[in-house]
Order: structure tokens, then C-alpha cells, then sequence
């Protein structure tokens, strides 16, 4: 995912914004608290099916409010990388009309947060 990202960063520079045709942001839901699959509580024995490793079962240890809901590392990663959109494209955007941009979220409290 590094890599990934890393790449996407690097061709994203390596144009004139004059030249850009579009742009796919494709991005998940954040840093979230884990969720635990349906119908399995939120306990030690339901995460040592999935991994030897110890997890905290307290959310404020997850920095979330509750099960998938968004750390509040999650919440500042999400932030930095809309300051980073709009930094990067702010000229393109105060130019153009809405008309010409188009953004697509389900409603899922995921994309809402």
C-alpha cells in the first residue's frame, strides 16, 4: 500500500495541471477500530482466531469511540490528505465550474465520518 501511494504521489508531479484530463482518487475508509466478523463478539478469543497477537479490547486504547468507527489517527490522516487535494488542486478548482467535477460516496457511516 506504501509503494502504491508512493507511486501515485510521484506521476502526480510529473504533469502541468494544464494537462490534466481527470483525476481517480481511490482511497478506504480510514483507520478504524477493528471489527470483529458478524455474528462474533468483541472479545480476546474472537481475535485469536484471526492472529496470534494481542489486541486491546478497550476503544479508548484504539483512540475510537466504538467497534469500526474512526481512530483519531485516522480522523488527522483523512484530514491531511484533503489539505494535500486541496493544496494541489485549489487552482484547477477555483477555475473551473462544478459542473465539470464529480464526486461518488455510498452512505455507509464509513464515508460519511
Amino acid at each position: 500500500m506504501r509503494l502504491l501511494l508512493l507511486v501515485l504521489s510521484l506521476s502526480l508531479h510529473s504533469f502541468v495541471l494544464s494537462d490534466l484530463i481527470g483525476v481517480v482518487v481511490l482511497s478506504r475508509h480510514g483507520v478504524r477500530s477493528p471489527y470483529p466478523p458478524s455474528g462474533l463478539g468483541w472479545s480476546e478469543k474472537t481475535f485469536s482466531l484471526f492472529s496470534n497477537r494481542t489486541f486491546p479490547l478497550s476503544f479508548d486504547q484504539w483512540g475510537s469511540s466504538g467497534v469500526a468507527q474512526l481512530t483519531k489517527h485516522g480522523a488527522a490522516a483523512i484530514k491531511r490528505m484533503g489539505e494535500w487535494f486541496a493544496f494541489r488542486y485549489s487552482l484547477l478548482l477555483s477555475s473551473q465550474g462544478c459542473e465539470l467535477f464529480s464526486f461518488y460516496a455510498d452512505n455507509s457511516t464509513r464515508d460519511i465520518e
